[in-house]
Formats: C-alpha cells, structure tokens, sequence
C-alpha cells in the first residue's frame, strides 16, 4: 500500500509556517487584510449582524444591497458597529423577474471591479437557512489574523445533487462560449468568500455582462420557463459561480479538499469541540 503522504504533510506545515510570518509583518506594519462584506437583502431580518456574526475583521466594510425598496439605516442597524463602514445601497431589479442575490453581488463587482478589498465575502440576508456560522466565524478569524489565502471558499453545508440540464448548459455556454458536458454539483445556495486575484481572473466586462442577464435590461430566458419570478439565469449561476472564480466544474468537498487548511475542512466548523460530540449517536 502507499505510504502516509509525509512529504505533502510537511510542504503544508512549512506553508503554514511562512504564512504566519507573513501575517506577523504585515500586522506589525500597521496593515492587514481588508475585507468587504455584500449582503443582498429584501425584507429579512438582520439581526444576525449583531448577534451570531462574530470576529469581523478590523477595518472591514458592510455593503448592504437593498433588493426590495426597503432602506435599512445603517446608522441605526444593530452590528453595524463592528464594521469600519456600513452602507445601504438600493439595487432593484428591471421588469417582473427577480434578479435575487446575483444582481446584487454583481453590481457590486461590476462597480466596485477597482476598487475590490483583498477578500469578500457574499452573503444574503438570511445566511443561517443554509450555512453553519461556526464554519464562517473560523474564516473570519483567520481574516483577522491575516491568515487567510484561500482564492474561493464556499460557505454553505448543503451541496447540489449533480446535474446536468439544458438550462445549464445554456447559461454555461452563454458565460464561458463552451458546451457544457459534465455533471455539475457544487455546494448550494450562493455563499461564499472569494479573493480580489479569483475575481480579477476575469474582466469587469465580462461581470457586467453577466450582471445585464439577471438584472432585466435584458429581456432574455435563456432557459425558456414562462412566468419564472426568477431569474432562470441566476438560478443556472448559483451552479457556476464556482467556475466564474477559477474552480473546477465539479469541486471536491471541503473536508477532501487538500488545498484548505486543516481549519476549514470541517463540514460544520465545530467538529473539533469535545462538547459536541457528547452522547452523539454515531450511527442511526
């Protein structure tokens, strides 16, 4: 049988290693990483700015995009305190079709395409109906250590099953110019952290055309559902957002995947605490 992958141990602990160096300088020099946060809302409650979202980063910027026509006041949002910056920004769809959390990520990749911190971090407004904040809260505080060097990290617990569909196959050729063949199975649901280099892989034209299929100054279905509310295009990007930022199509899980720290190859973020494994059945 083949031996224990010493060699491949060892260049990540020395990686490790040289990172934490890296860190200690660049914090020693008055800087860090900076960190945006983009949260696509409609009417949800975001009261979990100020109670489950911990270890932001200092310095880091809330860029709250209202999808709806409400117009949260950041000046009197609970949470809003732990950020450098906060501000609402009114990003209504065109038409009848909703654009959802893709018009408003985009929008701010397209606008801000100069001027993107090192890392940001996507998140819609009701984040805990599909990620473990446990998991968030490891990344985040590797943020604030400056730490963290993962160019695209998704957040959520639950993956798609694999698919293979011509609505997705006319999403991904109208990105990409490709067919698409394979199955496709990342994890659900449009949350992630992703690097200012991953993004920069690809041009501010090509995200601001991106931007025009989902925001309806376009009026095109490439998938043709009549009557969809939603946007049938964002619902094919919530498969490919992965390989917008230089992933592979079909993505391994986190706890198999040997490019992230140890850190974050847990399914939930908490695996590690003794507690939680009390008097857990280990079968069923």
């Amino acid at each position: 049988p083949p031996a224990w992958p010493f060699k491949r141990a060892m260049a990540k602990v020395q990686r490790a290693v040289v990172i934490s160096e890296e860190a200690s300088t660049l914090l020693a020099t008055g800087h860090r990483l900076r960190v945006d946060f983009v949260v696509a809302h409609c009417r949800e409650d975001l009261g979990w700015i100020s109670k489950k979202l911990g270890n932001v980063p200092a310095g880091s910027s809330l860029f709250i995009y209202e999808k709806c026509g409400q117009s949260t006041d950041t000046q009197k949002l609970n949470g809003a305190e732990k950020f450098a910056s906060a501000k609402a920004i009114q990003r209504p769809d065109v038409g009848r079709t909703r654009g959802d959390e893709c018009s408003a990520y985009l929008t701010h990749i397209a606008r801000r395409y100069a001027e993107l911190s090192d890392f940001t971090i996507f998140l819609q407004s009701d984040p805990y109906d599909h990620l473990h904040f446990d998991f968030l809260d490891l990344a985040l505080r590797s943020l604030a250590a400056s730490t963290y060097r993962v160019p695209y990290l998704p957040l959520n617990g639950p993956r798609h099953v694999r698919t293979l569909t011509p609505c997705l196959q006319a999403v991904h050729e109208e990105l990409f110019g490709t067919n698409l063949t394979g199955l496709v199975g990342p994890y659900c649901c449009a949350q992630f952290i992703v690097s200012r280099d991953a993004i920069y892989q690809r041009s501010q034209h090509f995200f601001s055309r991106m931007l025009s299929l989902v925001d309806g100054t376009k009026n095109v279905d490439l998938c043709g559902v009549e009557g969809a509310k939603r946007s049938t295009q964002c619902y094919g990007f919530e498969f490919l957002w992965h390989v917008v930022f230089g992933e592979s199509l079909d993505p391994p899980n986190r706890e198999d995947d040997p490019r992230l720290p140890v850190a974050l190859r847990l399914k939930h973020g908490k695996e590690h605490t003794r507690r939680n494994w009390v008097d857990m059945p280990l079968a069923r």
